[in-house]
């Protein structure tokens, strides 16, 4: 009895992975590989966000490089900022919101903008337990890694949009650029 059990549900469980495979189930990835043959990080200082970025970019199986790159990722600007978002009946902070602001553009080897400066946002907030600093205090480190993990999620969807959309030639640039 058993054993009928198990085939079961090992029958099972391949006519699943078999559906799941069927229907173009994969999972994400930031596969730029066939668009570009190399990408760059190009910081305009020392960030906290870059070894994060760097880490997705070197994922994305397309070698990382520093120079000649056919895909740029330029980092203009990232910065985090700490406001109280509420006080308590004694006039003391209760809750503080954590915000980190990332500004990148996204240019080819040529220098052209493939996506021009932009700034993405991203917040948390959390409650200040006074009776637990070192907590509240991991707390924020905690937040400050999920901030930047999204920021870097959300600058890989733009550069995996960007390396989808066909090539632009010269002629669309130009164009582009007088509008």
């Amino acid at each position: 009895m058993g054993r009928l059990v198990t085939v079961g549900l090992t029958a099972l469980l391949l006519t699943q992975l078999a559906q799941l495979t069927g229907c173009g189930f994969q999972l994400r990835s930031w596969e730029m590989g066939n668009a570009y043959s190399s990408v760059g990080l190009d910081a305009a200082g020392r960030f906290d966000i870059e070894p994060a970025l760097r880490r997705a970019l070197s994922q994305t199986g397309v070698p990382l490089v520093s120079n000649d790159a056919e895909l740029v990722l330029e980092l203009i600007n990232a910065d985090e900022e700490l406001r109280t978002a509420s006080v308590s009946g004694n006039a003391r902070t209760a809750e503080y919101e954590l915000i980190a602001r990332v500004r990148y553009a996204i240019r080819d080897a040529s220098g052209s903008y493939l996506s021009k400066p932009a700034t993405l946002q991203s917040s948390r907030r959390y409650f200040l337990d006074r009776g637990n600093l070192v907590g509240s205090n991991e707390e924020q480190a905690l937040l400050r890694r999920e901030l930047r993990t999204d920021l870097v999620q959300q600058i890989m969807r733009v550069m995996n949009t960007v390396s989808r959309s066909p090539k632009p030639t010269k002629k669309a640039v130009n164009k582009a650029a007088t509008l």
